[in-house]
């Protein structure tokens, strides 16, 4: 994940940008609760995926058990001339050890579907991961261009006040020599309190723009400071290139693609649900359950499941696999 996190972090111009975006994007892409969220996503489908393709390999159990029987049944052997022997045909403790293989051979294709599913699934995971991380880093973009703006109004306002402090105090000397009337020092001092009022807004227009950008990146404790300045810069592009780049490159319509893979795979493996399947076994046993002598077996069978009646459950997750398909289209 941390190798996907980098190329993610390759494929954007981060070289076109200022440094100051440069480090809130990378801080984002590491503290940002979308993109962890839609991280771990990414990992559970990926073990999902793991889980599915673990079903093909074999099954190995390793069992014991110990068994007291309160009585076993007791035989007699007379002979003519001798004493009447009792004798019993099993122990009345006795233990059981042993160890199975089982290998599906033929399952219908249950497993080949779930894989299938889960292999689409994870696809569908990774262009919703990829999506967050586009609408997380755009919109700690605008967030950072819109706290230069703020900063930007915040300059352009304490100029304002400072040339608005400056005409005061020149019509308050003109005013004390008598040389304006007392209307301009007014009407300079309304100047002077509207400066302090736009200054005042612009501040606080600046503190929320601030807030607003460590919320995004995802650390409210962040301490930053811009250093950068808005620029502008003319960029030549067809809408109708826009719009066929989003089209097949997007990560949001690549992820509606997989989820819609993933619904026709997932009708596939509830039919498969409807037909036997095959296993073989090879088993090996020990036991000191008969008297004399410990005795082990080894086995092998081969066994066809044909599933009847299971309540309708197959039923209802064909219905339910519809269902998804349907709405995946």
């Amino acid at each position: 994940m941390r190798i996907l996190v980098l190329l993610i972090i390759l494929t954007f111009p981060v070289s076109a940008v200022s440094s100051e975006l440069s480090f809130l994007i990378k801080r984002a892409l590491s503290e940002n609760k979308e993109i962890l969220r839609a991280k771990s996503e990414y990992r559970i489908s990926d073990l999902s995926y793991k889980e599915a393709v673990s079903e093909y390999l074999p099954k190995v159990n390793l069992f014991y058990s110990r068994t007291n029987l309160s009585e076993v049944p007791q035989y007699s052997l007379s002979l003519p001339g001798l004493p009447e022997a009792p004798f019993s045909l099993f122990n009345d403790s006795y233990y059981q050890l042993g160890v199975s293989v089982k290998q599906p051979i033929f399952t219908g294709g249950r497993l080949l579907y779930n894989v299938r599913v889960k292999g689409e699934e994870r696809r569908a995971s990774y262009y919703l991961f990829k999506e967050t991380v586009n609408k997380v880093i755009y919109q700690v973009k605008v967030d950072y261009f819109n706290l230069l703006k703020a900063k930007a109004n915040v300059e352009a306002a304490r100029s304002y006040l400072r040339a608005a402090r400056k005409h005061y105090s020149d019509v308050k000397a003109f005013f004390d020599e008598g040389i304006v009337p007392r209307r301009d020092l007014l009407e300079a001092e309304v100047k002077l309190r509207d400066a302090e009022e736009k200054l005042t807004k612009a501040k606080a227009f600046y503190e929320v723009a601030l807030e607003k950008l460590k919320t995004d990146v995802g650390d409210v404790g962040l301490h930053f400071k811009p250093d950068g300045r808005l620029e502008f810069h003319e960029l030549n592009l067809s809408l109708k290139d826009l719009i066929k780049t989003a089209y097949s490159e997007r990560p949001l319509l690549l992820y509606v693609r997989r989820l819609k893979r993933a619904s026709e795979e997932g009708v596939r493996l509830s039919v498969s649900q409807f037909l036997p399947e095959a296993l073989l076994e090879l088993s090996y046993q020990k036991t000191n359950q008969y008297p004399g002598s410990i005795y082990s077996t080894f086995s092998v069978s081969f066994r066809v499941n044909f599933p009847l009646f299971e309540g309708g459950r197959r039923f209802l997750q064909f219905e339910r696999a519809l269902e998804e398909r349907r709405k995946a289209e």
